[in-house]
């Protein structure tokens, strides 16, 4: 199973030095100061996009109301009533 948060922490790691993040946003032409604008179009991009994969594959959008809930035991729950062999089962969103 896989989840945003590895994914992400995977990709961005070299954004955790002050110099990588100022070496990134430089290239993006992203001033430190307009970077909370620019990361919240940047999530509403993605969760925009997820949303539309989800409804075009016709998996559930899954709300939860807690990080801290077994992910992996809901998803077996999911399996049970729409089987699923091969690929997306669905997608949780908090």
């Amino acid at each position: 199973m896989y989840s945003y948060e590895r994914l992400t922490q995977w990709h961005f790691f070299h954004l955790f030095s002050l110099s990588g993040q100022q070496f990134f946003l430089s290239s993006l032409d992203v001033l430190l100061k307009d970077f909370s604008s620019y990361a919240a179009q940047v999530i509403s991009q993605i969760v925009s996009h997820v949303e539309n994969m989800a409804a075009s594959q016709k998996h559930p959008l899954v709300y939860l109301t807690s990080s801290k809930l077994p992910k992996e035991q809901r998803t077996l729950e999911l399996l049970k009533g729409i089987p699923v062999s091969d690929g997306l089962v669905c997608i949780f969103r908090l």
